[in-house]
This record gives structure tokens, C-alpha cells and sequence, in this order.
């Protein structure tokens, strides 16, 4: 199976390249640019077999001789130089051959100017694809396998997540959280009661005497007189 799978997912990827690439072919379109095959050798060596030129519908007077033109002939989509222009038309010739064409091409014959824009090679695969649709059926089942692979894939995966996840949940069940209240601590308020102390007052008794006091107080005025005579004196 997983063989199976991977062979299914390379061609997948094979199958988004080549459409990649179709797409790119074509992306000219818009812009009003055909694509156009070659699938001859007459204007080797500029444009090769096989490769992808784009052309584009441009007034008359836009043609010069030098431009490469592809006009329908005989049911047929030819891409030459021109070489000469005149009142009758077109007279063209391939690069790789030596003569010119031997009918003269009007207007209303040609299809486009071609661009300078040469893609080679890549024509070999896109005639493929337009000559064999059983590729783009092909192309189609590839892209619904790959998709159907993968949802395939990726559901298995989701659902050995979800197991895994289970089997996880069924070993390890949950623990119940429980939540602590806060224990409130208690805080006890010391009430401390500061007596200021008066500091003691103690009483001191003197005993006066009344003799000494007088002499005290004469020797006073004493002194006090023989100051005032000092000053007189001088």
C-alpha cells in the first residue's frame, strides 16, 4: 500500500508540473497572443522544430519586409519571412530555404505578426497533449487518486491522535486542585502601658540664721561703697 501511495504522489507532482506548464504556454492569451506549433524545418535556424512562437493581428501597414508572418494556406497554418511587400500582398520565403514561396499572400490570408518570443521544443509536448486526450483523462484519475490517498492518510493519522490522546487521559487522571484558603494569622496587639515615672521631688530644709545673714549683707554694702569711692576717685 504505501508502495502504491508513493507511486500515485510522484505522478501527482509530475502531472502538476505539466500542467504548470500549460499554463504558462497560454497565460500569452490574454494579452491577445496566439501560440503556434512548428512543425516544419523551413526556418531552422531561428525557429527550430518543435518550438512555440506566438502571433498576433496587427494592422497592414504594421508588416514590413524582415517580419516573420504565419497566414493560412490550403488548410494549412504556414509561418515565413516576409520578403517582399506590394499592392498584390505578401511575398514570403523560409530562412532555411533557398527559393521564395510561389504564392503571394493578401492580408486577409495572414493571421498575425509574430513575436520575437521563441519557445523550443515545447511544442513536441503540447501537440501531444492536443493529439491524445486520453492523457488529460489520465492526468484527471491521477490527481482524484492522490487526493483520495491523502485524505485516507491523514484521517488514520487524526484518529492515532485522538487514541493516543485518550490512552493519556486514562492513565493520568486529573488531579482534583483544591485551593487553600489563606490562613489568617493572628496577630496579637501587646498593649505595654509606659508609666513615666515623676521624678521625686525631695524637700531641703536650711536652717536661716539670722546673724549670718546681716553679716552678709553689710559686707555687701561695704563692698559696694568702696567701688563707688574707687570711681570717684580716678
Amino acid at each position: 500500500m504505501k508502495v502504491l501511495k508513493g507511486i500515485i504522489h510522484v505522478l501527482a507532482w509530475i502531472c502538476y508540473v505539466a500542467i504548470a506548464v500549460y499554463a504558462i504556454i497560454c497565460i500569452p492569451l490574454i494579452f491577445g497572443h496566439k501560440p503556434l506549433v512548428v512543425l516544419s524545418d523551413s526556418m531552422e535556424p531561428n525557429i527550430k522544430e518543435g518550438s512555440i512562437i506566438y502571433y498576433k493581428k496587427v494592422p497592414k501597414k504594421e508588416i514590413k519586409e524582415g517580419n516573420i508572418i504565419s497566414f493560412k494556406i490550403s488548410d494549412k497554418i504556414v509561418s515565413h519571412r516576409v520578403y517582399k511587400v506590394d499592392d498584390s500582398g505578401f511575398t514570403t520565403k523560409g530562412d532555411a530555404t533557398s527559393t521564395i514561396d510561389p504564392v503571394v499572400i493578401t492580408y486577409d490570408q495572414v493571421l498575425g505578426k509574430v513575436d520575437s518570443i521563441v519557445l523550443p521544443y515545447i511544442g513536441y509536448y503540447i501537440k501531444t497533449v492536443n493529439n491524445h486526450y486520453y492523457i488529460v483523462i489520465g492526468v484527471v484519475i491521477i490527481l482524484i487518486l492522490e487526493f483520495v490517498t491523502s485524505n485516507i492518510s491523514r484521517k488514520k493519522d487524526d484518529d492515532l491522535v485522538e487514541e493516543t490522546t485518550d490512552e493519556s487521559t486514562e492513565e493520568t487522571p486529573k488531579e482534583e486542585v483544591t485551593k487553600e484558603e489563606p490562613v489568617e494569622e493572628e496577630t496579637k496587639v501587646i498593649e505595654t502601658t509606659i508609666e513615666k515615672e515623676e521624678p521625686e521631688k525631695e524637700f531641703k530644709t536650711e536652717v536661716f540664721n539670722l546673724d549670718e545673714i546681716k553679716e552678709v549683707k553689710d559686707k555687701e554694702e561695704s563692698s559696694d561703697k568702696e567701688e563707688d569711692e574707687e570711681i570717684e576717685i580716678l
